[in-house]
């Protein structure tokens, strides 16, 4: 897999933090054209199932997010509906309002790499409380297993669309 450096480390109680960033070889534009494509999220990343912009507002809208995988054989699903605050092209905020975890907030990250043209560095953190109801353990293996999982899915999304524009050669 490709260079995905990946981290939760554990907080009071149930609290975590998660931490997943990667370089990616395209512009920090293209990086944003593909990770905002709200309506079609679940077209590409494997663990997601609904992805729903909810209200129409320009750069603070509602998402509804639905992910689905199956937990020592037993099918799970996770409902989140989330307040998301744009700032193009650098960062996007986002804030549970309602939905299946006691809470949740998140930014995703887009750093253009000085050295690197048209590289993004693609970071995404998140602070996240289970209900008590939700083992931790395996709410941490899923992560552990899906958040790499997706990030590869942006990577193969932005290649299929802007295939023959990365300034890198990509391996096939």
């Amino acid at each position: 897999m490709e260079d995905i450096k990946f981290s939760i480390k554990k907080g009071q109680r149930y609290k975590r933090y998660l931490s997943v960033e990667m370089l990616i070889p395209y512009s920090r534009e293209q990086v944003w054209q593909v990770i905002t494509s709200y309506d079609t999220l679940s077209e590409f990343i494997p663990n997601l199932v609904k992805s729903n912009r909810i209200s129409n507002s320009e750069s603070n809208f509602l998402l509804e997010l639905v992910g689905f995988c199956e937990i020592l054989n037993f099918p799970f699903s996770l409902r989140t509906v989330l307040e998301v605050v744009e700032n193009f092209p650098y960062a996007i905020d986002t804030q549970m309002v309602e939905g299946d975890l006691q809470s949740y907030s998140g930014q995703w990250r887009l750093e253009e790499v000085e050295q690197k043209k048209n590289q993004t560095l693609l970071s995404y953190s998140a602070e996240i409380v289970p209900k008590l109801t939700m083992p931790i353990a395996l709410l941490e293996r899923q992560l552990n297993r899906l958040l790499p999982i997706n990030f590869s899915a942006i990577r193969q999304r932005l290649d299929i669309i802007y295939a023959g524009n990365s300034q890198i050669a990509t391996p096939k």
